[in-house]
């Protein structure tokens, strides 16, 4: 009779341990499924990513003890499970790591800017915008005097009401730049 009585137990306890087992899988795969919908709405939001990160660890610390049970009585339910746990894991680590790279990037990007800004022009370049006439004229005039004067008024007509107008002063001197190096490679 006590051996009966201790195969009785041990068949209660394995009836309760696989309800247990089942009930764990049943709350698990409904908190994934409801995760797994929410994550396209909150991919770029960092606090909600880390707290997930955090509870979906806590799933897995749940599941673990489980997997022996369940391979035995749900082993496709358990494969579902890990499936869905692995898949919502992966896209949150990557969301995570894709926002620090991006705001590494970022950051690296700003450092950049500064840089170029805090670098002075070279006294070489500083004495060229220097002297980098003030208009196609002067700067013409500068490699040999225009001797006609239809063309001197064409190109003072050019320089005053198309360029100057429709340029602005950085792109327009830009243009003279290009031009006089033109001049200076050419002439």
């Amino acid at each position: 009779m006590p051996k009966f009585t201790l195969d009785v137990d041990r068949w209660a306890n394995k009836i309760q341990e696989d309800e247990r087992a089942i009930d764990v899988l049943a709350d698990l795969v409904k908190r994934l499924s409801e995760i797994n919908n929410e994550l396209p709405a909150i991919q770029r939001d960092r606090e909600t990513l880390l707290k997930l990160n955090a509870e979906l660890a806590d799933i897995d610390r749940r599941l673990k003890p489980q997997v022996k049970r369940l391979q035995e009585i749900d082993k496709s339910g358990l494969a579902e499970a890990q499936d869905l746990l692995d898949g919502t894991q992966r896209f949150v680590r990557e969301n995570l790591l894709n926002q620090r790279r991006t705001k590494q990037k970022i950051e690296q990007e700003i450092i950049k800017t500064i840089q170029r800004k805090a670098t002075s022009p070279t006294e070489s370049k500083q004495g060229r915008l220097e002297s980098l006439p003030s208009n196609i004229l002067d700067l013409l005039d500068a490699y040999g005097p225009l001797d006609a004067p239809e063309l001197r008024n064409f190109l003072q007509f050019l320089d005053d009401n198309i360029l100057k107008t429709y340029l602005d002063k950085t792109s327009y001197l830009a243009a003279i730049r290009e031009l006089q190096d033109y001049l200076e490679e050419n002439l």
